[in-house]
């Protein structure tokens, strides 16, 4: 799933389309899960603007649209997290992480390697945690937003296991996850 704008821009939509983005709305997403599956960067453009060089730091709370999709559904989620990832690019100025959120559109500068847009050399690991079984639910039922913050608090236990787990086992990183 991605932004509207990301859509619009020459060769770079071509390319996400090719790979199968759709554009990130409540109807799409719902719709994506039950004709299959889903990938959601759950922190978005909040998270294009972390620049934390001590911790790994994920926008998670208050980001419920996903959960509720899956339990309106009755989808199983499967927290995972990329390792390295934040390390390769930075995008700054930071002031401008509130506008570009509400434009849905990432603005700034762009600085890797040798202080260009190019990625930085590191490796990436992507592991996946435990799935989440997610009974269906009507989004009317009285336990409703209960479940929602339930599922939610699951999601982000399983995302501190896994990434403590395979810290340690593979001595990637000695930064601490903060889940904010």
């Amino acid at each position: 799933m991605t932004t509207e704008s990301a859509l619009i821009v020459p060769v770079y939509s071509a390319i996400i389309r090719w790979m199968g983005s759709i554009k990130a709305t409540n109807k799409r997403l719902r719709q994506a899960l039950v004709e299959g599956s889903c990938n959601v960067v759950v922190d978005g453009i909040a998270g294009m603007y972390v620049n934390e060089p001590n911790k790994e730091m994920v926008k998670f709370s208050g980001r419920k649209g996903f959960i509720r999709a899956a339990v309106e559904t009755g989808t199983p989620i499967v927290p995972a997290f990329n390792f390295g990832n934040s390390r390769l690019l930075t995008l700054v100025p930071k002031f401008l992480e509130k506008p570009a959120r509400k434009l849905q559109c990432a603005m700034g500068i762009i600085v890797g390697r040798w202080g260009l847009p190019f990625p930085k050399k590191v490796m990436i690991m992507t592991v996946a945690g435990k799935a989440i079984e997610v009974e269906k639910m009507d989004r009317n039922d009285p336990r409703y937003a209960e479940y929602v913050d339930e599922v939610q608090q699951k999601v982000a236990d399983e995302l501190q296991r896994v990434y403590y787990k395979y810290r340690c086992v593979y001595g990637w990183d000695n930064r601490p996850l903060e889940i904010y």
